[in-house]
């Protein structure tokens, strides 16, 4: 992996890291012999779902030859489950999915890096078996509490998240994170990314990496497609990525805001497994065709701001070395760079408070170094808009 593993955007901690992650675990299932319908078979002291299990939308869970892992988050809990076929007939001689629950609270630990741990964790489910080999009538199993060490995770996670990107790029999936990522960024409803096949629980949280924290932290992912009947608008509803295998209806294309751009180039840092690269103007390998025409028509120097509008960077020296005059087009692909700055306020997570107004000030101090190397460039741009709001 170039650069460091920590400098992904997903796992900035700039108070340092915790110490240790401690997780509760829960299996959703039945006993051997029962005719009960499923439950919870299984749970350690401290864990609480709060209805969570009623809440996933998956559908009918009837398709017992898939195995997948999925990726929740609340305001104050993330979990990361496993869904796989029960090894338990029941007396009726039927068969259902079982899911492994591993739950961690609200923790001072990147999101991304909990979603490392506990969906590799959960994958690995040997106090799941243990809980499936029991017997009807002897009640929920007493499960241990769970916990990894802060050297355990620093060292763990490079390996983890390596080999997630590893199978990200063999899947060759470029072109798929892109969308997936404009939808993100642009936050107008859930990302759908077509696989053909389900991703490991170790890409699933590679996913997360070269979004921002303040996002990475809220976003809830669903796995795989796991029943034969199931609402397409209510599995939306409950997640904001879902994996499937085409069976998910088509989405009409995200609306032009001035973030394909930096969608490719999250996707290309990605594959590359590169968090530098989010850093620099590299080309993607999977661009999909030339820039368009009004950027390409813009000034060098124009460019240059224009770009710095669509990367991730917050903070940049913008120096002018010589004075231009801004055409039609030129303004044109300027205000829809400002206008991509600003969709922001409005992407996912849904900010409020302190982190609202800490977005508002980091967006506006981007618009401001814009604005004065853009003015300097031309002063006739000073009448565009150049307010976040």
């Amino acid at each position: 992996m170039s650069g460091s593993w920590n400098s992904w955007p997903a796992l900035a901690q700039p108070g340092g890291w915790p110490e240790g992650l401690a997780f509760q675990q829960a299996v959703w299932g039945k006993f051997r012999g029962s005719r009960e319908d499923f439950g919870w078979i299984g749970r350690s002291a401290g864990f609480d779902a709060a209805g969570l299990e009623h809440q996933l939308s998956l559908g009918s869970e009837d398709l017992l030859d898939r195995t997948a892992s999925f990726w929740r988050v609340s305001a104050d809990k993330a979990f990361a489950i496993r869904i796989y076929a029960s090894p338990v007939v029941d007396r009726s001689g039927r068969r259902g999915l079982e899911k492994h629950f591993l739950e961690c609270d609200r923790t001072t630990l990147p999101r991304a890096g909990a979603a490392a741990v506990l969906l590799t964790a959960a994958a690995a489910k040997s106090d799941a078996a243990n809980v499936s080999s029991a017997t009807a009538g002897e009640g929920p199993i007493r499960l241990t509490q769970l916990s990894a060490g802060t050297a355990y995770v620093k060292a763990t996670l490079p390996r983890i998240l390596e080999s997630g990107i590893a199978d990200l790029e063999r899947l060759r999936l470029g072109r798929a994170l892109a969308g997936m990522y404009e939808v993100l960024l642009t936050g107008r409803g859930t990302a759908l990314l077509q696989s053909p096949e389900p991703l490991r629980p170790e890409s699933l949280a590679a996913l997360l990496l070269p979004l921002d924290r303040a996002i990475a932290d809220r976003i809830s992912i669903a796995g795989w497609i796991i029943s034969s009947r199931f609402d397409p608008a209510a599995l939306k509803a409950s997640w904001n990525v879902v994996i499937h295998d085409g069976t998910m209806p088509p989405e009409t294309p995200p609306i032009a805001g001035g973030m394909r751009r930096q969608a490719e180039r999250l996707a290309a840092a990605l594959l590359s497994a590169d968090p530098d690269a989010l850093r620099s103007e590299r080309p993607t390998a999977f661009a999909q065709g030339p820039a368009p025409a009004q950027a390409k028509t813009s000034p060098a120097a124009l460019e240059s701001l224009i770009d710095f509008a669509y990367s991730p960077d917050r903070r940049a020296t913008l120096r002018v070395a010589t004075r231009i005059t801004a055409d039609a087009n030129g303004r044109a692909a300027l205000t829809a760079a400002l206008d991509s700055i600003r969709m922001q306020m409005t992407q996912p997570p849904r900010l409020d408070g302190p982190l609202l107004d800490a977005r508002r000030r980091d967006l506006q101090i981007k618009m401001d170094l814009i604005k004065e190397a853009a003015i300097k460039l031309d002063p006739a741009l000073s009448s565009l808009r150049w307010t976040i709001e």
